[in-house]
């Protein structure tokens, strides 16, 4: 049995090593979002490490053995409750990007998780949640569900969180790149499960581990559709989702296409770095008003310090509101950047029905010709 527990848990610490390395290399656009996932996974890995402890010295009588006993077991359950309030937080990072302000809801979010370690501290005391005999033998307390019912809420609210994401994506493709999160609940509630009922499996950290391998992969080809500066879609992404409208019948198809004013002096006096910022300040302003009562616009850095917004169905109302909030937005940005970097825009729109990706091109080049109007004109 000992020999099972090591190879399970040596297992779940490979898969976590292999996909922190995997991951280390690549950028993102949000690096909170990284290091949340990283945290993650020292977590899953933390769990196999208490695993592996929990489990060899149960039911040893050798000095000590009680105290190793209580620790690796407290440390093994808060951990599987911290896994989950990890994975939430990601997910709100990952759903919601660089806009996410989440220091006030993790404070709230975090109440569950210091409840639990609070229970899990005095359980030597109490016995609420497991006890160990005199022979040092670990059993669980009636107490043991509060501690599934917490580590489950979390992955529930994120489940749910994901689960509004995609139901407001304005595109198909918005959709799919969200969908593999929904099944990160799976395999750990699953493996979870299998360990309430199957006294002595080892299953939780495995479901972890396959789960973030799951969020690994699909990061890797996520990337493919992202711009890696700005978190935003980039071109290639575009072209799915004006392929995927153009299937939809008498559809037509607004296009504005944003560039910064100015781009390239910013570079050029200031240098790249400088011209980061505000590119990365020129995205959070765009993608803070892509949304026209319940539906969301696509979004995308078209190339350089251009930005491209594309909609379905816009009335003149509509492309007219959307300009003064882009506009508010921009200013806002720039209340928190100096002189020097403060930036505006120029930006032309066109509006057609588009039979073939051909006439689309027409359409943005159509929008980007006015748009270049609308600089000149300052």
């Amino acid at each position: 049995m000992t020999k099972y527990y090591l190879q399970t848990n040596i297992l779940c610490i490979l898969i976590v090593l292999i996909i922190y390395l995997s991951m280390k290399k690549r950028n993102d656009a949000v690096p909170a979002r990284r290091r949340t996932f990283n945290r993650l996974l020292l977590i899953i890995g933390v769990i196999s490490v208490a695993d592996i402890f929990a489990w060899y010295f149960n039911g040893q009588t050798i000095p000590g053995a009680k105290g190793i006993l209580q620790a690796s077991n407290i440390i093994y359950d808060a951990a599987i409750t911290w896994a989950g309030y990890a994975w939430l937080n990601y997910v709100n990072l990952r759903v919601r990007n660089a806009d996410y302000k989440h220091v006030k809801s993790k404070r709230i979010l975090s109440i569950p998780l210091i409840i639990m370690i609070l229970l899990l501290v005095t359980n030597p005391i109490t016995g609420w949640l497991f006890t160990i005999d005199e022979t040092n033998t670990y059993a669980r307390a009636n107490g043991i569900a509060v501690h599934w019912i917490i580590s489950w809420f979390y992955l529930l609210y994120a489940t749910i969180v994901v689960f509004k994401v995609i139901r407001e994506a304005s595109s198909r493709a918005e959709k799919e790149q969200y969908v593999p999160m929904l099944w990160f609940i799976v395999p750990p509630v699953l493996a979870s499960v299998v360990q309430m009922f199957i006294y002595g499996a080892t299953t939780t950290q495995c479901g972890m581990a396959l789960s973030a391998l799951i969020i690994a992969i699909n990061y890797i080809v996520d990337e493919v559709s992202k711009d890696t500066l700005t978190g935003l879609n980039n071109r290639r992404a575009l072209e799915t989702t004006i392929i995927e409208r153009l299937q939809k019948s008498n559809s037509q198809i607004t296009v504005l296409m944003c560039d910064i004013d100015k781009f390239k002096n910013i570079n050029d006096t200031l240098g790249h770095t400088a011209g980061d910022w505000v590119l990365k300040g020129m995205a959070s302003a765009l993608k803070s008003v892509c949304t026209i009562g319940d539906k969301r616009l696509f979004l995308c850095r078209y190339g350089g310090d251009e930005f491209v917004i594309c909609g379905s169905d816009m009335t003149r109302e509509d492309i007219d509101q959307l300009k003064i909030n882009i506009e508010n937005a921009i200013a806002t940005v720039n209340k928190d950047y100096s002189e020097d970097l403060k930036f505006g825009i120029s930006i032309g729109e066109a509006t057609g029905n588009c039979l073939t990706y051909e006439d689309v091109e027409s359409l943005i080049s159509l929008a980007d010709g006015r748009m270049y109007e609308h600089k000149q004109s300052k």
